[in-house]
């Protein structure tokens, strides 16, 4: 994303305002009034660049609004404006300023990185606003807003909140959770042990009776057990955002996972958001001396939990328990599968990969596969669910239908 192709949903007119002296004429806004009213509906959510990463894609296929010019002006705090950071141009001085006029009005801004570069993520976040506090951050994504004078706070972003701010209603944003059996949450369900922590993963602070939460951002979890510590598991989030991931994959590129043999390629995207968060996993692995690790994750965190496994495969640190993927996206190239199909003796609990008929994310990307048998009637998945729906074929990518699945 170059400053060519960064743009505004905003009129001509309105991002004038940013240095033009007919602003006064506009009728006054006072952000800490705004900030105040704490019944204000959110009027939805305003693009800044034309890529959008996960938080982005998922509140607008939701149904988000778009307002309009009029409505941020009224209203600027009842608005969050987006911009994803990965390609920004910290030359493009407009952007800069745009991004800080929205923010100096009353606007909460969100910065997201879609490719999980959180490094990448601060050093925007410092650029636009010199002296923004992000050291003890760890999100891919970050929200903005004005304090006083020229004084901004800066926090963590993550899936819900920003779902709410953006006027998606709470009970709209928990696909991966609804419907779950309270026997599955005690761990009796007949569905793979694994499956609640896949769920967890979609929560800001998760939590478990028998388990202890060592390290969490929003798309990735790193947890100990109680009762052998060097126990670890790492859980990867997916995304909700059906319709537009699926779009996004289908064309997917490929390249090296990091870690492993030359040749092991998988989806781009996916590779790249491993590798940015690789250095944070490993080192929260080291730091609780795990030695013997599960891996699991939903969807695109089904896809991430493949590639993840084949690298810790290579790692002579760790002892791999096994894999467990829920609904997954394709994740290897044909070297990388029978790499990973080669090594399956050091999985110490072996491998699950579920999946359901009619998932509309099963397919992609076209070109890669999953990790178990290949060819019919198995086609990567060791065990397959029967679909649920075929009106909405979204409602069989729900990770809450494995609760009483097997």
């Amino acid at each position: 994303m170059k400053a060519s192709i960064l743009f505004v949903s905003f009129s001509a007119a309105l991002l004038s305002l940013v240095a033009a002296p007919a602003f006064a004429e506009k009728p006054s806004v006072d952000p800490v009034a705004t900030q105040n009213q704490s019944n204000t509906k959110s009027s939805g959510i305003v693009m800044l660049t034309t890529s959008r990463g996960f938080m982005a894609r998922e509140v607008l296929a939701l149904g988000a609004k778009q307002p309009t010019d009029d409505e941020v002006l009224a209203a600027p705090s009842s608005a969050l404006a987006y911009a994803e950071v990965d390609g920004f141009d910290l030359s493009d001085y407009d952007a800069i300023e745009r991004i800080r006029f929205l923010t100096s009005i009353g606007t909460p801004v969100l910065l997201e990185s879609d490719t999980w570069n959180v490094a990448w993520l601060h050093e925007v976040v410092g650029t636009i606003f010199p002296g923004a506090q992000t050291q003890k951050l760890h999100n891919t994504g970050v929200i903005i807003r004005h304090v006083s004078g020229s004084s901004v706070s800066v926090e963590d972003a993550d899936f819900t909140p920003v779902q709410l701010m953006a006027g998606i209603a709470p009970e709209r944003t928990a696909e991966a959770t609804n419907g779950w059996s309270s026997s599955l949450e005690k761990g009796t369900s007949p569905i793979h042990w694994t499956v609640r922590f896949a769920a967890k993963a979609y929560e800001t602070s998760p939590t478990d009776s028998s388990w202890r939460l060592r390290y969490n951002n929003n798309v990735v979890d790193v947890w100990t057990q109680n009762s052998s510590p060097t126990n670890c598991l790492v859980a990867w989030r997916g995304s909700d955002s059906f319709g537009d991931w699926i779009r996004d994959i289908q064309s997917v590129t490929t390249k090296q996972i990091p870690g492993t043999p030359s040749g092991n390629k998988s989806g781009t995207g996916f590779v790249d958001r491993l590798a940015n968060l690789d250095d944070l996993v490993r080192d929260a692995l080291f730091d609780w001396n795990c030695n013997r690790v599960t891996v699991t994750g939903h969807s695109l965190g089904g896809a991430m939990s493949h590639i993840h496994t084949l690298q810790l495969m290579y790692d002579p640190d760790y002892d791999i328990a096994g894999m467990r993927a829920y609904n997954a996206a394709r994740a290897f190239n044909s070297t990388a599968y029978t790499t990973y199909r080669g090594k399956l003796n050091v999985l110490q609990d072996g491998q699950g990969i579920y999946c359901r008929t009619g998932d509309p994310v099963n397919p992609v990307p076209v070109g890669l596969q999953k990790a178990g048998p290949s060819g019919s009637p198995n086609y990567g998945c060791t065990y397959w669910g029967a679909q649920k729906s075929i009106i909405n074929p979204i409602s069989n990518h729900s990770l809450s239908h494995w609760s009483t699945e097997l």
